[in-house]
């Protein structure tokens, strides 16, 4: 997980930092009479790439100074603020407010995952197959993120007469080239071909760039009837 530093200009005199799943009271800087009342509110601090988030500051007049550092190097001013982020991570937010005579600051913790993906290839019947028939997909791509993905393969082939083989492949899209991390043959005889696996952080590298992992099906003699191929990426904690 990559560190995050925050360069925040301006003086701050007080640091709050409080993780919250919907508001947090900022504290106050004057008596219980003071018309600042404010308080930080978050739509959601779990969410998904590129899936927008709903900042907003209450409790103080319209024209008090706000500004949001959302932790990837954007910034913006005002009481409400809309962002949304390009890569999984974990982000510290933090919201400055002045009152003409002091700033405050507090942090928000966001959690940024992937979007879970599925992606799905078929094809009609195969005859009289004699120097081999392979189908390689363009793959699911995978991101590197706060969790690791989890990827669920199903492969059908009908009425398989001759030797299928299933390979599950992949590659670091930066650090080419890749290979194959697991494939299984079958020797069928007018069998259906049902191949379902579960592939995770015990198989699969470490995602540090982006990459793209898929399956290889190969006939190597024979006939077989209608065919697919299911993938499912899903990020977990």
């Amino acid at each position: 997980m990559k560190k995050m530093i925050l360069a925040i200009p301006g003086s701050i005199i007080a640091v709050i930092m409080l993780i919250l799943a919907g508001s947090m009271f900022l504290g106050s800087w004057s008596s219980d009479d003071d018309p600042f009342k404010p308080m930080v509110h978050v739509s959601e601090n779990e969410v998904h790439v590129n899936e927008p988030v709903q900042f907003n500051v209450t409790g103080v007049p319209e024209d008090t100074n706000v500004t949001w550092y959302f932790g990837d190097g954007n910034v913006s001013h005002g009481l409400n603020a809309n962002h949304s982020y390009e890569a999984s991570d974990q982000y510290t937010v933090i919201c400055t407010l002045n009152n003409g005579e002091e700033d405050i600051a507090t942090g928000i913790v966001i959690f940024v995952n992937n979007e879970d993906y599925h992606v799905a290839y078929s094809g009609v019947g195969l005859f009289n197959v004699r120097r081999g028939w392979e189908y390689r997909g363009e793959g699911a791509y995978l991101y590197p993120g706060i969790y690791p993905p989890v990827v669920d393969v199903r492969v059908t082939v009908e009425n398989v007469f001759g030797t299928v083989e299933v390979g599950f492949w992949f590659v670091d899209l930066e650090d080419q080239p890749g290979g194959t991390l697991y494939s299984e043959r079958y020797n069928l005889v007018g069998s259906d071909l049902v191949f379902e696996k579960t592939f995770n952080s015990t198989i699969i590298p470490e995602i540090m760039h982006e990459s793209v992992c898929g399956v290889d099906l190969m006939l190597r003699n024979g006939a077989a009837g209608n065919w697919k191929i299911e993938i499912w990426v899903t990020y977990e904690n």
